[in-house]
């Protein structure tokens, strides 16, 4: 099949490889002139490592293996931590941080020159008399293909063709994140921290070669109303009373740039296909980052759409079985990552009970959980 994809992002890219291993003859189109390679680190879990060896590749030598996971307010007390070692061994899959460019370089290097097409947007799509689709392009000849794939995020043209549900909702909360170098030893090596509190979250990662990855969630009708320069101070007041190490890392990023965006929602449809449109990752289930499962589902969305496409008879039934198969349990990571709880953490009395809950027993629900949402883990 000729198989045109939009989106040059992780999803886009890793099904690009996949399917062109199989034999399809595929171009991924991108609007962007050159690699989006912004974006701090991203965590990929087991899930997502599993659907990237299914895929046939593997995660960049870069980046931080994850040991633990701990979860704290910003009193102190404990809320609880996940033994991400323990996990691995369940689940067969390290968990790791890696910048996002990393990930980008290493899976444009599968790719041979030619097959992203950059400057490229995807304006609309139309179904042909021959049941093929007509990419209407922004510049640029228009291309027509067997099957449509949108990994085109958020903002999905593709999607507006699938199911035209309106722009994704925002969540009320931004982000202001970005990969430093900060003295790891603040947190530990291969330990994250996450620290929640009336003031937000704040997240703590080390992305290897010395480097922090940190992020603060605040308020998005404020996040754009404050100079960049300023934002370091503003953080510093915001969370002046919160514990150690957060005065230390806002003292390391102080005048560093901040990278900001806001989370959104959208709502998983119905259905993720039409005709031969389908949708994978943000194009579908755009999330907020609370569950760090947006990579790692996109990941999982690649490898169920490739299966599907390499053993299915035709293509109705590829993505008929495709939408069977992820669309449950992607809706179940959107509903949780979306939910108050997570995006504002439990309630402050929890905390008395949170020393309490043994690792292992975390760690437990943590894995089911993972097995819950994961058509890779579970081969």
């Amino acid at each position: 099949m000729r198989i045109a994809i939009a989106g040059a992002g992780i999803g886009g890219l890793a099904i690009a490889a996949a399917l062109r291993a199989t034999g399809h003859e595929v171009v991924v189109l991108e609007a962007a002139p050159v690699p989006r390679t912004g974006g701090a680190g991203i965590s990929i879990w087991p899930n997502g490592h599993a659907a990237l060896r299914r895929l046939g590749s593997s995660l960049p030598n870069t980046g931080q293996r994850v040991e633990t996971l701990s979860v704290i307010r910003s009193d102190g007390g404990s809320l609880y931590e996940v033994d991400v070692a323990r996990l691995e061994r369940q689940l067969g899959y390290e968990t790791r941080l890696v910048r996002r460019r990393d990930l980008i370089d290493h899976l444009l290097a599968s790719l041979p020159d030619g097959v992203v097409e950059f400057g490229r947007e995807v304006i609309e799509l139309a179904s042909e008399p021959d049941s093929r689709m007509r990419v209407v392009m922004g510049g640029g000849p228009d291309v027509v293909a067997d099957l449509v794939i949108g990994a085109d995020g958020h903002r999905s043209a593709v999607r507006r063709y699938v199911c035209d549900t309106g722009p994704a909702r925002p969540t009320g909360i931004a982000t202001w994140q970005g990969v430093d170098p900060v003295p790891v030893e603040l947190i530990g090596h291969g330990r994250s921290l996450y620290i929640q509190g009336n003031a937000g979250w704040c997240g703590l990662m080390p992305a290897g070669d010395g480097e922090l990855q940190w992020w603060f969630d605040v308020p998005a009708d404020v996040a754009d109303t404050i100079a960049a320069g300023d934002r370091t101070a503003w953080l510093k007041e915001r969370f002046a009373d919160w514990p150690s190490p957060v005065a230390d890392v806002l003292d390391a990023i102080d005048g560093v740039g901040i990278e900001t965006w806001p989370y959104t929602r959208h709502p998983v449809p119905r259905q993720l296909s039409r005709d031969a449109t389908v949708l994978i990752g943000d194009a579908a289930h755009a999330m907020p980052p609370s569950l760090a499962q947006g990579a790692s589902q996109t990941l999982e969305d690649a490898f169920v759409l490739s299966r599907a496409v390499g053993r299915c008879p035709d293509l109705d039934t590829a993505l008929t079985e495709y939408g069977r198969s992820r669309r449950r349990r992607v809706a179940m990571v959107s509903r949780i990552a979306g939910s108050r709880l997570a995006l504002h953490g439990p309630p402050k009395w929890t905390a008395r009970f949170g020393r309490y809950v043994p690792t292992a027993v975390t760690t437990a629900m943590f894995a089911r959980m993972l097995r819950s949402v994961s058509n890779s883990l579970a081969g």
